[in-house]
């Protein structure tokens, strides 16, 4: 189970329509604002009440609900938007 460190669904987006992570392998991710108002994905910090580490896909992962909604498994863009060891979180 994992625990949720997610704030965006209270904070509207305002004029950002998005939200960048950076993995720490440099990989990134843009995720459009409308995903997190639509999906609410879980950006997450714990697992079963540990945090989790480097080894354990930590210090942050973002989780999209895909069994909650089936239309994201449709297609690889959310897979691919599904992001680990996140270290730096930006918006746009």
């Amino acid at each position: 189970m994992f625990r949720c460190a997610t704030w965006w669904s209270s904070s509207g987006g305002g004029e950002r329509s998005r939200i960048v992570l950076m993995a720490l392998n440099d990989y990134a991710v843009v995720i459009p604002w409308s995903d997190l108002l639509r999906y609410n994905p879980v950006l997450a910090f714990r697992r079963d009440g540990q945090r989790m580490g480097i080894r354990d896909k930590g210090p942050l992962i973002l989780i999209y609900p895909f069994d909650a909604h089936p239309a994201l498994q449709q297609g690889q863009d959310y897979v691919n938007r599904t992001i680990w060891q996140v270290h730096a979180v930006s918006i746009r």
